[in-house]
């Protein structure tokens, strides 16, 4: 070992003599070529203790000559200057150290080659080999080290012995390294000194910062951690959407999904996934009714509708096969209503077939008529009903006595047959009777015309429309008990049939089986016919009525027949109105209902059976549509689609599974 120091040495003293200059062009190219000893970084896996040293940072010099000076810091055996990390003494040099010293009782001590205590001429000496550690100056004996390691002495890993003299023998030791030789051993430690093994904040998962090695050789962070990173549950703004638990003020909302906090994802990233949104096949019930794939468990009621059979999903998450009502009509003791997707159900008595589900059973739930599609309005009478069609044709079905089916003849049917008539706009039913305003303004009627009500110029019942008489430019029809009034584009009105009770508002009672314009009253923009009165909306808003007024239907506070059009006391801004056979109903653009007139059974919904000669509100009605009246009840459809009845209800006209009379507004059930 000594002598191979002093070679080393000698090599060093060559080198430190010689200019460091290299004559080779090679040098610099990154491989060692013939006449170097290095090449940039590349050191030909050599290394400080390869070199004989202890410890240090091998570099390679500018000629390709190895920069030793790093390694000189650590020192080696035989440099003349005792290391006491790892050297006893250095040649002569004990260090002021005897066998004395070191526990022995006398004696002669010496340095051996490997810069290690030579203890064989100490006085006690002897006694090494007799199986027992003299504490006092053995370090060992044989394989028994006390318990002492390479890492009790402050190297790594593993190979301390024992010397023939009882002293341990760190000679593997040293070649294991140590924490703090600026060396870095990859199975102990992380870091040396100045060496980080390439090592950053950055590369540590860190955002930034300023990596160290600590004494013990394993990265100082101290630095880094204050700039965070991904794990440490604190969000860094700059970095980061979000760390852990801390999502900051983020929503689910903000990022465009359904309401709810988001989850963070192991890099730091909001998961989407933990936030609902439509199209993610998973139904939100909250927010959604159904999700791709995902049907959910609810039915067309459950999700808010009227009614129908939940068949898919729609790119929106709305169930498809459900509807709400966007029309509806009440007869004598049955109703009809329209649903969005074109079909028609009915609810109530079905001795005629005005149901139309080939029965003559009553229903207290609204069943759907056979063989119907694409319907935009439906409108009943006494014991029939008719429907028109988006093509314009009409279909009609019930009692088909004097012909109010318009087929052509008087037989009743329990489903829809198609009308005579096409290019159909409008349609309303009366008692026995039924009236359509056609594409071209001009009004057909048919079926019972004992008054004129067809107004065809004579009292012959008919079960094919015919044409009511010089009337052109009609927008709506309104079909009493016996007496017909119509519309046309701008608000003029004209009647024709019964005008007994001066239903006609012309300020007469003579009855006419023609249309004859009445003067009394225009600017009108809706028209509904009671048994035997009137009533209609001005394009201000106001309600007008006229005719019998027994009942207290015309609403101005009296009980009086008025053969001229009274305005209906203390309400405006109406939007629908609709006539019973003996009260009246309408509806503000705010959706507020008031009824006036015929209080019996409740048809008033004001939790009363007294008349009415002013209105009252409907309790509860305050988000209506639409509004119409039957003989002795009244429905409405309100904003959410939805039918609500109230009134007589023996034959289960109301909807409410019941036959129960209602003086207060029932919700309708969902339909077969």
């Amino acid at each position: 070992m000594k002598n191979a120091l002093v070679f080393l040495s000698f090599l060093m003293i060559l080198q430190g003599c010689s200019p460091d200059t290299n004559s080779n062009q090679n040098c610099g190219n990154g491989v060692i070529d013939t006449g170097e000893t290095c090449d940039g970084t590349s050191l030909g896996d050599s290394s400080c203790m390869e070199q004989g040293f202890y410890g240090g940072d091998l570099k390679c010099t500018a000629s390709c000559k190895y920069d030793l000076s790093a390694c000189e810091l650590f020192g080696s055996c035989g440099d003349g200057v005792i290391n006491p990390t790892y050297e006893e003494c250095e040649n002569g040099d004990l260090g002021n150290t005897t066998c004395e010293t070191l526990g022995y009782l006398g004696g002669t001590l010496r340095c051996s080659d490997d810069c290690r205590f030579d203890v064989s001429d100490c006085d006690g000496a002897e006694d090494c080999g007799d199986g027992t550690i003299q504490w006092q100056y053995e370090d060992c004996e044989g394989n028994d080290l006390n318990g002492a390691t390479c890492e009790t002495v402050g190297f790594h890993g593993l190979g301390l012995s024992c010397t023939e003299n009882c002293r341990f023998n760190i000679t593997d030791c040293i070649d294991n390294g140590r924490c703090g030789d600026f060396i870095i051993q990859d199975e102990y430690e992380e870091c040396d000194g100045i060496q980080l093994n390439s090592a950053t904040c950055v590369s540590l998962g860190y955002y930034d910062g300023m990596l160290k090695c600590s004494d013990d050789c394993s990265y100082d962070v101290t630095d880094c951690e204050n700039y965070g990173r991904c794990g440490d549950n604190t969000k860094q703004a700059s970095f980061e959407e979000c760390d852990g638990s801390d999502i900051g003020m983020a929503t689910c909302e903000d990022m465009g999904f359904y309401p709810g906090l988001p989850l963070c994802t192991d890099d730091c990233t909001f998961d989407s996934a933990s936030c609902g949104q439509c199209g993610d096949n998973m139904v939100q019930t909250a927010y959604e009714e159904c999700d791709g794939s995902a049907q959910g468990t609810g039915t067309c009621r459950d999700f808010g509708y009227f009614g129908g059979t939940v068949s898919g999903c729609d790119s929106s998450c709305h169930a498809l096969g459900c509807s709400s009502l966007i029309q509806i009509d009440a007869g004598q003791y049955h109703t009809c209503g329209v649903d969005q997707l074109g079909y028609v159900y009915c609810w109530g008595r079905n001795n005629a077939g005005q149901l139309g589900n080939d029965s003559t059973e009553d229903s207290q739930i609204p069943v759907k008529v056979q063989g119907l599609d694409s319907i935009v309005m439906v409108s009943c009478g006494n014991e029939h009903s008719c429907a028109l069609r988006t093509d314009g044709t009409v279909r009609c079905w019930g009692n088909g006595d004097d012909g109010r089916l318009g087929t052509g003849n008087t037989s009743s049917s329990l489903t829809p047959l198609v009308s005579v008539i096409s290019s159909v706009s409008y349609i309303d039913a009366g008692e026995a009777h039924t009236c359509a305003v056609k594409n071209d303004g001009s009004v057909y009627c048919w079926g019972n015309n004992a008054n004129g009500q067809l107004g065809d110029s004579s009292n012959t019942d008919r079960s094919t429309p015919v044409k009511a008489a010089n009337y052109v430019g009609g927008a709506k029809v309104a079909c009493g008990a016996s007496h017909t009034c119509a519309i046309q584009v701008g608000g003029v009105m004209w009647c024709w049939g019964s005008n007994y009770n001066g239903q006609y508002g012309n300020d007469s009672t003579e009855q006419h089986f023609y249309p004859v314009h009445v003067t009394t009253i225009d600017s009108l923009t809706h028209i509904t016919a009671g048994s035997n009165h009137t009533c209609g909306i001005k394009t201000d808003g106001t309600a007008w009525c006229w005719g019998e007024g027994s009942d207290g239907q015309i609403g101005d506070g009296f009980s009086l027949q008025r053969l001229t059009p009274r305005q209906v006391k203390n309400i405006s801004g109406l939007s629908n109105i609709g006539a019973g056979a003996n009260h009246t109903c309408a509806v503000e653009s705010g959706g507020i209902t008031w009824c006036w007139g015929n209080g019996g059974n409740g048809r008033l919904g004001n939790d009363l059976t007294n008349d009415a000669e002013e209105p009252v509100s409907a309790v509860g009605m305050n988000s209506s549509l639409m509004i119409t009246g039957g003989t002795t009840h009244t429905c409405i459809i309100n904003t959410d689609g939805f039918s609500w009845c109230w009134g007589y209800n023996i034959f289960g006209q109301l909807g409410d599974n019941s036959s129960t009379q209602r003086t207060l507004p029932v919700m309708t059930a969902s339909p077969l």
